[in-house]
Parts: structure tokens; sequence; C-alpha cells
């Protein structure tokens, strides 16, 4: 993985800049990207950095153009990954500005979007939002319980435009009638159950998703094993 470069993004929707890190191999004049929320998660505790050498060192994801957003501290991660319109809209305006300014060669839409837990709830939430500019959507173990499974209601049968959507989560996330702090968020549903229905309405509605269940809990572990995987299926569906 190249060096990140650290750049602050004007934000009309959340009212302030905000930190983003870009990753694009030299060179490299990408027609689509993936955005990949939570990036201090993924960074230094899935370990995404060396994940996406190795994937691209084997020739398996080829040269990926990753947009990074960190959450900043854990208060503004309750806040700004629970289903936020405004931070959807960061995402679908102000970030894709930047980036169609930072990469002249970008489509208007065709993105990937990664999240894990919250961001994964977050990531799905702005596909449905804003249909077409994120249309391959990884989710790892996303918080599909949110607001008594507030996300699976949003899901429109009449929508046009469909995305590909991949969803895992693990066998042993059966906890419910969880508070989350620091956000004080209630979790009355368990992930797993939620997880599946959300999948099961999005197939409904006639998006692709591909489901499934890993052995284990809500951990970076499990998360970090099945990334290269994520990451090839990527690829295949924005052929970057």
């Amino acid at each position: 993985m190249n060096t990140l470069e650290e750049t602050l993004v004007p934000s009309s929707a959340l009212g302030r800049d905000r930190a983003v890190w870009a990753n694009s191999p030299d060179g490299l004049h990408p027609r689509k990207l993936c955005v990949i929320l939570d990036a201090e998660n993924y960074l230094c505790n899935v370990g995404l950095g060396a994940i996406l050498a190795r994937s691209e060192a084997a020739g398996e994801i080829g040269a990926m153009t990753c947009l990074l957003v960190p959450f900043v501290t854990p208060e503004v991660r309750h806040s700004e990954y629970t289903c936020h319109p405004g931070f959807a809209r960061f995402l679908v305006d102000d970030l894709m500005t930047w980036a169609r300014g930072r990469f002249p060669s970008l489509e208007s839409g065709g993105h990937a979007i990664l999240g894990l837990s919250l961001s994964g709830l977050q990531a799905g939430f702005t596909a449905l939002r804003h249909p077409g500019v994120f249309t391959t959507v990884a989710c790892q173990s996303p918080s599909a319980w949110y607001r008594d499974e507030y996300l699976r209601d949003q899901v429109d049968p009449t929508a046009t435009v469909k995305a590909d959507f991949r969803i895992s989560v693990g066998s042993e996330e059966t906890a419910f009638d969880v508070v989350h702090e620091p956000g004080r968020l209630h979790q009355k549903a368990s992930q797993k159950d939620s997880c599946q229905r959300l999948s099961t309405a999005l197939k409904s509605a006639g998006h692709t998703v591909d489901f499934s269940v890993y052995d284990g809990g809500h951990d970076a572990e499990c998360w970090a094993e099945e990334m290269p995987d994520i990451l090839k299926w990527i690829a295949e569906r924005i052929k970057i």
C-alpha cells in the first residue's frame, strides 16, 4: 500500500472540514474507486494496509485507488455512522467532488464503499440514500439492529438503480438488549438476526446480495481473515 496522502475536504453538508486519507498507486488514472469508512479501525485493528499490499503484489485486485475516511472520535463515530443524512451527503457530494478534482478520470458513479459494524450500517445507508454513486457495497458485521432496524425499512423495492451488496456477520453475534456507549445506542436485536433480515429485504427489492455467516464474533481478527476475499469481490465488480 502506498503512502497515504492526508487532506482536509471542505464539507458544506457537515459544516466543517473533514480529514481524508487517499491511497492511489503512482501513475494511476482511476475510473472508479473504493471509499473506506472507519479508517482507524481498518488500518490499526484489521491491518488493511498490509492486506492491500499483499493483494496488490499477488495481482489479485489490480491497482486499487482508495479514499479512507477516519471517524475522528468515538462520539463522532456514533453520530456520523448511524444512518446520518448529512454524512451521506458529505460522501456523495463533498468527497466525490474533491476526488474528481484529484483524479479527473473518475466516473460520476459506480464506486465501492466499505465499512464495518456502525460504518457498515452507514455504508449501506449511503448507497441506498443516493442510488448509483456507490453500487458495490461491502458491510462487515453491519449494525443493522440500529433504531429498530431502520435501515431495512429504507430499502425501496421501487428503486430503479440496484447495487451489489456483500454482507457478512459472525455466528457468535447473537447478543441483544445491549446499550453501546458513548452514544447510548440500544441494540434490541442481535447483529446476526438483523443482518439476515436486512439481506432478505435487499434481495426482495432486486439488489444482488452475497450474505455469509463466518465462524466467530464481532472482532477485528474475523474481519481481517475475510478481507482478502472482500477486496477481490470489490475489484471484480468495479473493475479497478
